[in-house]
């Protein structure tokens, strides 16, 4: 769709089709490679718009830097912002429109769950080991500003402990989980900062002690990491 011209703040109906296209069609494809019968094209559906959504979020920095934006419409409206790119990236209410995102994402998922009860779970294999991939998103805030006056998280090694974290995570083998960096959170003060979805809840890290704690008590006993929780 956007071979000829960038995406840029799609209507919903255009993101949609957009999902369709670029997902979607794989999966119905997909069934029919795995032996799949019509049944499992609600899952197929389903699954699809629940991969390209958290994609979305993802990709969101390197979608901007080419020119691209896959944000609809109905958020910018929501949230009152500046159809702009380059003011998007660093805006207040970015974060709550990726959270709003991967929920809608994660019902998705859930949808595809129920639909996959009744399938062959042989056939399925492939996407269902795809799904490891996509449940828990970590943003670590690495951005560092050019201004030597000014605060950044990127100035209190944030991109080491965003590494090591995800080393860790890594080693540990810790299943369903993505470290990704992100750019400015805006809460510079406070840094370095973390973000962990679909919850969308705020977190200080900084040092690896508080990556080890938190990796110990949100990645892997899947609680709510209480000792360094930002309140919003």
């Amino acid at each position: 769709m956007d071979s000829n011209s960038n995406i840029v703040f799609p209507s919903q109906k255009k993101l949609n089709l957009y999902c369709d296209r670029v997902a979607v069609a794989v999966g119905y494809l997909s069934i029919k490679i795995f032996g799949l019968s019509k049944s499992a094209k609600n899952y197929a559906f389903f699954l699809g718009r629940a991969f390209q959504l958290t994609n979305i979020v993802r990709d969101f920095r390197e979608d901007i830097d080419r020119g691209r934006c896959y944000i609809s419409i109905k958020y910018l409206q929501k949230y009152q912002i500046e159809k702009d790119l380059n003011k998007i990236k660093n805006n207040p209410y970015l974060q709550k429109i990726f959270q709003d995102i991967l929920m809608d994402a994660e019902t998705y998922f859930q949808k595809s769950l129920i639909e996959s009860k009744g399938l062959d779970k042989k056939k399925i294999i492939a996407s269902e080991i795809m799904k490891l991939f996509y449940e828990k998103h970590i943003f670590f805030c690495t951005n560092l500003r050019k201004d030597k006056e000014k605060m950044s998280c990127g100035k209190h090694k944030s991109q080491e402990l965003r590494n090591y974290m995800k080393n860790r995570v890594k080693e540990l083998a810790i299943k369903k989980v993505r470290v990704n960096s992100s750019g400015c959170l805006n809460r510079c003060k406070l840094g370095p900062i973390v973000v962990s979805y679909p919850e969308g809840n705020w977190y200080k890290i900084s040092s690896k002690e508080d990556v080890d704690l938190f990796i110990d008590e949100l990645l892997i006993k899947r609680k709510t990491f209480k000792k360094n929780l930002i309140e919003n």
